[in-house]
């Protein structure tokens, strides 16, 4: 966890999806600290943080640790930046906390059931049960080759800016090896996950705080069409579409997210 003070209004958490770690905020954090307190930290099981055995990676795990990061913080309020799966967390603390939230932040993100996402072809085959899938695990997990060459090939093609492509690809697929049972484990249950949010719709419909929509417009997955669900669902909320920015959007056009954020937050 690393918070970066600065003023007085709520504190910005900024999570991580998967499969990455909070490295994924390395070009935005430290231009939203320059106005306000900014955290980030890693999901149990990813990057930096432990890897506990035995520990179950599910969306109630990855709530249990904002929560734990919120409390921790001892912060009356709270804006929360929420990156792919970790829109579940991010959304689901929201709607059970609108009292502490100045702002949620979402940046190509997934939630609940969408036609318009488009599952990478890595996720779809981890998250498909079935002896594909089986065989593909057990393949990735004796042989290191096999996950880092097909790690490499999904995840570079989340990124648009080359120079951030050459730098954090390495970087990300280096955690991937520690972060498999992590990886492995989420994806088993991803579909069931997904599903059972189409129950918080109305709560979604009638969230009071505002909510800003920030995508990469060529993200081919976490698309644009998700975005505009999104923003057809949530009340209060603002939809930015950046150009030139794939899935990793705040690695691609940094500059551009941080000038979207701190000019709607809801502090």
């Amino acid at each position: 966890m690393e918070p970066q003070p600065s003023g007085s209004e709520a504190p910005i958490v900024l999570l991580h999806g998967f499969p990455a770690t909070s490295r994924l905020y390395d070009r935005l954090a430290p231009l939203l600290a320059q106005s306000r307190d900014v955290v980030t930290f890693d999901f149990l099981g990813w990057g930096r943080s432990d890897k506990p055995s035995g520990h179950t990676y599910d969306a109630a795990s990855l709530l249990d640790d904002l929560d734990t990061v919120i409390t921790y913080l001892g912060v009356p309020e709270i804006e929360l930046v929420a990156h792919d799966i970790s829109g579940f967390p991010v959304i689901d603390w929201g709607l059970d906390h609108p009292e502490r939230i100045t702002q949620i932040v979402l940046l190509n993100t997934i939630y609940w059931p969408s036609e318009a996402v488009i599952p990478p072809a890595a996720i779809q085959r981890f998250s498909t049960p079935g002896l594909r899938r089986d065989i593909s695990v057990a393949m990735a997990n004796a042989f290191d080759a096999v996950w880092q060459r097909s790690y490499m090939h999904q995840v570079g093609r989340f990124f648009c800016d080359d120079t951030a492509r050459e730098r954090y690809l390495k970087v990300f697929a280096t955690h991937a090896r520690e972060d498999r049972h992590a990886f492995f484990s989420l994806n088993r249950v991803l579909t069931s996950e997904v599903r059972q949010r189409k129950a918080r719709v109305a709560d979604m419909q009638a969230f009071p705080k505002p909510v800003t929509i920030i995508f990469g417009v060529e993200d081919a997955n976490l698309n644009v069409g998700v975005a505009r669900e999104l923003n057809a669902i949530f009340p209060n909320s603002k939809l930015h579409l950046v150009d030139n920015a794939c899935h990793y959007v705040q690695l691609d056009a940094p500059t551009a997210v941080a000038r979207l954020i701190l000019e709607s937050g809801g502090s």
